[in-house]
Order: C-alpha cells, then sequence, then structure tokens
C-alpha cells in the first residue's frame, strides 16, 4: 500500500514537473519572439536616425549651395550693370546725362530681368519631385511608398498578394530624393511615416489601417473585387 501510494505521489509529480517545464518552454518562446521584435523595431529606429541626419545635412547643404548660387548671381548681376552703363556712359555726352540715366535703368531692368530667368530655368531643369508623387499616386490603382527593410511596409505589401492585386511600390530607401518624398507625403496626408497606400488616387493609410480595410472588406470593394475569404494577418 505505501508503495503504492509512493508511486502515484512520485508520478504526479513528474507530471506536474513535466507541465512546469512545458510552461516554461512556452513563456521562453514567447520571449525569444518579443526580442526579435524589439530587435527588428530597434534596426528601423536606427536607421530612421541615420535618415534624419541625413535629410538635416542635406538640408544645409542645400541652403549653402543657394547662398552661393544668389551671391554669384547678384556679383554677376552688378558687374553686367556697372559695364553696361559704364558703356552707355562712355558713348553719351554731357549735354545728354538725362538719356544717360534712362538707359542706364532699362539697362538694370534687362539685367535683373535675365537674372530671373536664368534662376527659374535652373530651378525648372531639376525634375519636381512633388510632380514625380502626385503623378505616381494618380497613374496606378495602387501606390505604396514604402522602405525594403520596414516590417510594417512587408505586412501591408502582403495584403494585396494575399488579393492577388498588383501594388506600384516606390521603396524610398532605394532612391536618392527618398526623404523628399517623404516630405511631400507629409504635406499630403500629414505623416512621413511609411508605409503610406494609396488606391485610385486616395490615400487609404499606413500599415494598421490596410490591414483592417482588408480584414472588413473595405479593401476589396475600393478595389473592385469580390474575395471568399482571408486569413487574418
Amino acid at each position: 500500500m505505501l508503495q503504492d501510494s509512493y508511486r502515484t505521489h512520485s508520478i504526479g509529480r513528474g507530471m506536474a514537473r513535466a507541465e512546469v517545464e512545458v510552461e516554461m518552454e512556452a513563456q521562453l518562446e514567447l520571449k525569444n519572439f518579443e526580442i526579435a521584435r524589439l530587435l527588428e523595431c530597434l534596426r528601423c529606429y536606427e536607421t530612421m536616425n541615420r535618415e534624419m541626419v541625413q535629410r538635416n545635412q542635406e538640408a544645409i547643404e542645400a541652403t549653402e549651395t543657394s547662398r552661393i548660387y544668389i551671391q554669384v548671381l547678384f556679383n554677376c548681376l552688378s558687374f553686367a550693370f556697372h559695364f553696361i552703363t559704364e558703356w552707355v556712359w562712355g558713348e553719351v555726352g554731357e549735354h545728354k546725362r538725362v538719356m544717360a540715366a534712362s538707359a542706364r535703368f532699362t539697362a538694370a531692368m534687362v539685367v535683373l530681368a535675365l537674372g530671373t530667368s536664368l534662376f527659374h530655368c535652373t530651378e525648372a531643369s531639376a525634375p519636381s519631385v512633388g510632380e514625380f508623387v502626385h503623378t505616381t499616386i494618380n497613374s496606378h490603382t495602387v501606390v505604396i511608398f514604402s522602405k525594403s527593410y520596414c516590417p510594417y511596409c512587408r505586412r501591408a505589401k502582403s495584403v494585396f498578394k494575399e488579393l492577388n492585386q498588383d501594388a506600384h511600390v516606390v521603396e524610398l530607401d532605394e532612391r536618392d530624393d527618398g526623404s523628399k518624398i517623404q516630405d511631400i507625403l507629409n504635406n499630403i496626408v500629414g505623416r512621413r511615416t511609411v508605409p503610406q497606400v494609396f488606391i485610385n488616387g486616395k490615400h487609404l493609410g499606413g500599415s494598421d489601417d490596410t490591414v483592417e480595410a482588408y480584414e472588413s472588406g473595405r479593401l476589396a470593394k475600393l478595389l473592385g473585387i469580390e474575395t471568399k475569404g482571408h486569413d487574418d494577418l
């Protein structure tokens, strides 16, 4: 009797220990998953920080370039103004001072107009980032402004893969003007974060907004397709 009781007690203790070990393994696996997610988010934040530093440096360089350009333009205008006025002044006699003054004023206006035209031509020669963003949004059914390393962007892109829909993806981290595009997006939707998803030219939202629209069926309606069912992402 005592042996049976001891054996039953030992079996009970063994089962309890096994249950504790299983629970500990489950908790350890959950902790490892949470740590992996935190590390991934940390990498994203580090990349965002580097981009912010780069964007600030680009702004400083752009400001310095503009200052140098304005200084050079001003020097050119001053030189041209003095050259033309001296030429006009040398060509006329003392009895035509009034005409010379008028000619000097006209010459100044001409040089100023040429300088302004040069400035606008220089601006027009560079591609407009804003025009690119608006053209991209309105030229495709689905547009995703993304970053290749971002897990939230991958989550949003997986929604359209699930729906067998081709999305036009603009990977901002693979473009030299990525930070400028984010500035334009901030003006349009009030956010610089990615992803930013557009459907038929209209802003849908970010990752959570896209998944929510997918799970509620609203995304399928916006795309004009029918779905039989889906798995939660």
